[in-house]
């Protein structure tokens, strides 16, 4: 689709305070229809939205973002979102919602079921409820010949993607005043405890799996915040047990749901070629048939600032402590989920240790979870202006 011509925009320039009450009452009705709807439930990602809109979490989300009075959006904020993310232009969205914005964003309406049944019931319910719609989604091509006339006038821009987006995004025409927030090409990992995995009773490892698989593979691992590799801590002998039930359950129950063409697989193999050579001793568990594909190699020869999983290729590696990858937690690494680990030991490790990288820490099945803080930053700070006086 082709962006309009930025007269044609009514809400343009359309503000109001952050969490306003009738913007709470909105996301509510529509969590409330997104889970009342079977059709919904097959986009795990669409229900985590809807769990995170729901009524009671916005009041409480609003109750600890300590807004001061007399604050209120900055106005209208112009999304470039990727297109290999289903969900990611509603995270984005929510980013300028919240804080009080109107909004323009670029959705994949045309790619995923789960983004255009977004937008059609956000405009179905807008369309009910006979409210005046301050946002706009719309699938448009970064090459769209109207997007530098929206950059010029935009109150905020929001650009995510790879290094190389960004980079381009920043270099078009902006109003000097405006807010430019940027997400560009991050890494994240998971961190297993041996030892409390195969604690897990039969309905629990079920769950855990069911997360993992979430975590990676309902997005194709294209998420920064899909974890590239995973790192088992605990003795030799607890970890080789716990790496076979946890792969055994995981191909049983999930290999069968993901499948890549034969281009992709031989993306795949250079991928895992790549990986490979990080280690002469690096040890592939691979069929060319098969769905799955692990590449085991010592923690101190990772680097992932470039060579991440994909194609379902899963990066491991076997640690008695944090400090054997203490060199991987750079400005490039955003989240850390864990397993039978306290978030806040991962907390203290980045603080005590003054490390750059790894911004949240959540647990397994949460690496896609919704919030209004991203990559260290808080959205209704980042979009908001406070006006003081004395």
């Amino acid at each position: 689709m082709q962006l309009p011509d930025p007269s044609d925009i009514k809400f343009w320039g359309y503000l109001e305070e952050p969490f306003s009450r009738e913007r709470i009452d909105l996301l509510d009705k529509l969590s409330k229809k997104i889970l009342k709807e079977q059709k919904f439930r097959a986009y795990p990602d669409l229900i985590s939205f809807a769990f995170f809109c729901r009524k009671k979490n916005m009041d409480h989300i609003k109750s600890e973002s300590n807004i001061f009075p007399k604050t209120i959006g900055i106005g209208t904020i112009l999304h470039f979102t990727p297109n290999n993310i289903p969900m990611n232009f509603a995270l984005s969205f929510l980013f300028g919602y919240l804080s009080g914005n109107s909004n323009i964003v670029k959705a994949p309406i045309s790619k995923f079921p789960q983004a255009r049944l977004f937008v059609e019931s956000w405009i179905e319910l807008n369309n009910d409820l006979e409210i005046a719609d301050h946002s706009m989604f719309i699938d448009f091509n970064r090459e769209d010949e109207n997007i530098k006339k929206f950059t010029q006038l935009a109150d905020g821009i929001l650009a995510w993607g790879g290094d190389k987006s960004i980079s381009a995004i920043s270099t078009l025409p902006k109003n000097p005043s405006s807010v430019f927030w940027s997400f560009p090409d991050r890494f994240s990992i998971s961190i297993v405890d041996a030892n409390k995995f195969l604690e897990l009773s039969k309905v629990e490892l079920g769950k855990t799996i069911e997360g993992f698989y979430n975590d990676t593979l309902v997005v194709d691992q294209n998420a920064c915040s899909s974890p590239s590799a995973l790192f088992w801590i605990g003795d030799k002998e607890k970890i080789d047990r716990a790496k076979t039930v946890f792969w055994n359950s995981f191909e049983k129950k999930y290999a069968s749901n993901y499948s890549i063409g034969p281009v992709e697989k031989i993306d795949r193999a250079i991928l895992i070629t790549q990986i490979a050579e990080l280690d002469s001793n690096s040890n592939t568990i691979y069929d060319w048939y098969q769905n799955i594909v692990r590449v085991s190699i010592p923690s101190n020869k990772i680097s992932l600032d470039n060579l991440k999983g994909k194609f379902g290729v899963f990066i491991e590696s076997e640690i008695k402590s944090l400090d054997e990858i203490k060199h991987l937690f750079t400005k490039k690494l955003q989240t850390v989920t864990v397993f039978g680990i306290e978030n806040s030991l991962i907390q203290d490790f980045i603080v005590l240790n003054r490390l750059k990288g790894g911004d949240r820490i959540v647990n397994f099945g949460h690496s896609l979870d919704f919030s209004i803080s991203w990559d260290g930053k808080n959205a209704i700070n980042q979009l908001t202006r406070t006006i003081f006086r004395r």
